[in-house]
């Protein structure tokens, strides 16, 4: 399995680091360059939503803001380009 990640801090620590090492050889870490989010789809999709989502929004709990992200995310229909994505 091939699994890309962006390099914030949630993804370099300890835990993290030491799941990967247990999973080498079925896991193959590619990592997105530092400080280029166009690369990344996930960063560009969270762009496009998250103004309408969470900016100025006050959810009740955590679990209903995670709720609505994850409606969103399942029902919108992005137009990325695929080409941005290709290294």
């Amino acid at each position: 399995m091939l699994l890309f990640l962006d390099r914030s801090k949630a993804h370099r620590n300890d835990e993290v680091e030491r799941w990967l090492k247990a999973n080498r050889k079925a896991i193959r870490v590619k990592w997105f360059p530092i400080a280029r989010p166009e690369l990344n789809p996930v960063e560009e999709c969270w762009n496009l939503l998250k103004d309408e989502l969470v900016a100025n929004r006050l959810h009740p709990t955590f679990e209903e803001m995670k709720m609505v992200i994850r409606e969103k995310m399942r029902t919108e229909k992005f137009k990325l380009n695929p080409i941005n994505y290709l290294c």
